[in-house]
């Protein structure tokens, strides 16, 4: 696959093509900051549901929700992978070496992300959310753990 190292919304369009290709999905925004730590997003949409992808700080993340809902209600990628394939770590970060570049970091994350949610989450990707509920529940524990870390 021929990925352009310069724009990283270009490079999440690459890895996710298959949204388009496969499920019926469009780009609803596309957006590049180079002067801002080269941030990118993308929303891919489809009938039902969005997918949102953000570089951000060299990190690769996802949201995803049912576009009917909120952003604020959407899922966070981690509690929905956790749901689908509890065994899998959702994000990786790898450390910037003299060995690699920033764009080879970001490529890679977003190449394992795209495996991911197309392996294990392709019924949400169809638009089935039967699973709301637990994921919501998986959410709720997380940010609970979070806000008792914070106690301390």
């Amino acid at each position: 696959m021929e990925i352009n190292m310069g724009d990283r919304s270009d490079m999440i369009v690459q890895y996710f093509d298959y949204l388009i290709k496969e499920y019926e999905y469009h780009i609803e925004q596309k957006d590049f900051y180079p002067k801002m730590f080269e941030d990118a997003i993308v929303v891919f949409k489809s009938s039902s549901i969005r997918v949102e992808i953000v570089v951000e700080k060299n990190r690769a993340l996802i949201r995803m929700g049912n576009q009917a809902d909120s952003q604020r209600d959407w899922f966070e990628f981690p509690d929905v992978l956790k749901h689908y394939a509890p065994m899998i770590k959702a994000y990786i970060f790898p450390e910037k070496t003299s060995k690699n570049t920033w764009d080879e970091i970001v490529e890679n994350q977003l190449q394992r992300l795209a495996v991911i949610l197309r392996q294990h989450c392709e019924s949400v990707l169809k638009g089935d959310l039967s699973g709301k509920e637990q994921i919501k529940a998986i959410e709720e524990k997380r940010n609970a753990k979070w806000f008792a870390h914070r106690k301390n």
